[in-house]
């Protein structure tokens, strides 16, 4: 007597990592065969009724209101999603103990001070350490740094009257760039498993 073996296919969850297996025609060209995806939403969909994507059984948009179909791994379907690293910018304290001089701030990384004042609100670059006491203690915020002006040109006194750039002074908040994962492109369509399940 022969043995025949029943492979059970699993319907997808959101959020489970998926390999596409062919290229989705109509999609951002990220979506091309051989590309790490996750789902981003599932849905009831009929089997036999669609219009077809980039090859065979691979329907999009084909979901019927009120469909009487139980929902299986078989009818449903799938909107996904690209992760990607995305650079955020987290800001620090606003340093207070000392404001920082005009002539260490560029708005380019490697560039010079400039001739014009620079606005509150607005990300510059230090070209020198910054260095300030706080609680006692010597910190440093690194040349190359990126930091927010969070007060216009000032004196060293405070006054917002400075003669030039040569006596400007501002208050500065540091700025770190973290990396974080999230989703940076997701599908118009719904799809069938047959886009990322070869043996469909």
């Amino acid at each position: 007597m022969s043995t025949i073996h029943i492979q059970r296919v699993l319907l997808q969850q959101v959020g489970e990592k998926l390999t596409l297996s062919r290229d989705l025609t109509g999609e951002s060209d990220l979506f091309k065969k051989g590309q790490k995806v996750t789902v981003e939403a599932v849905r009831q969909g009929p089997s036999s009724v669609g219009v077809r994507a980039s090859s065979d059984r691979a329907f999009v948009n084909a979901y019927q209101p009120g469909h009487p179909q139980e929902r299986t791994a078989h009818n449903a379907m799938y909107k996904l999603g690209i992760l990607g690293t995305v650079p955020v910018i987290k800001e620090e304290a606003s340093i207070s103990q000392r404001p920082c001089e005009h002539s260490i701030l560029s708005r380019t990384e490697n560039g010079h001070p400039d001739r014009e004042f620079y606005e509150a609100g607005e990300q510059v670059f230090l070209i020198e350490d910054f260095k300030y006491l706080y609680q006692g203690e010597t910190k440093t915020v690194k040349r190359k740094s990126v930091v927010r002006l969070t007060t216009g040109a000032m004196t060293r006194t405070g006054s917002t009257k400075p003669r030039d750039t040569k006596h400007c002074y501002y208050t500065i908040a540091p700025q770190t760039r973290q990396y974080v994962v999230e989703v940076v492109a997701k599908t118009d369509n719904y799809y069938q498993r047959a886009v990322f399940d070869p043996k469909c």
